[in-house]
């Protein structure tokens, strides 16, 4: 992940639209072929569209954010509040769905926030 983020960050001066593109284009043509490789079928057709909509939201959507974040924050701030949000998604999860609290959760949210 830091190899990643240190290139990002490289081209980050370029429009995050572009870098945001063909990051998905290529990751997407990878998936294809390892796909085509395991033997998986093709699915169908309302499945692609489900698929490239979720991808959209999740994937290219919080890479345009990364990028814009890492011009004014830098990479390794970036990356520091970037390896939050998994925590958050479970502190969501608490209030929202009624998880429980188990202690992994709150010394891995201790060490990563000393980390910080």
């Amino acid at each position: 992940m830091r190899i990643e983020n240190n290139c990002a960050r490289s081209i980050s001066n370029k429009s995050s639209k572009d870098i945001v593109f063909k990051k998905g284009i290529f990751s997407g043509l990878g998936n294809i072929v390892i796909a085509l490789i395991i033997g998986e079928k093709e699915p169908e057709i309302i499945y692609i569209f489900i698929t490239i909509l979720f991808g959209f939201i999740s994937y290219d959507l919080i890479i345009n954010f990364y990028i814009k974040a890492q011009k004014n924050l830098g990479a390794a701030k970036t990356s520091a509040f970037y390896s939050v949000s998994p925590f958050l998604g479970v502190g969501f999860s608490f209030v929202i769905l009624g998880e429980s609290l188990l202690i992994n959760y709150a010394l891995f949210l201790l060490s990563s926030l000393l980390a910080l």
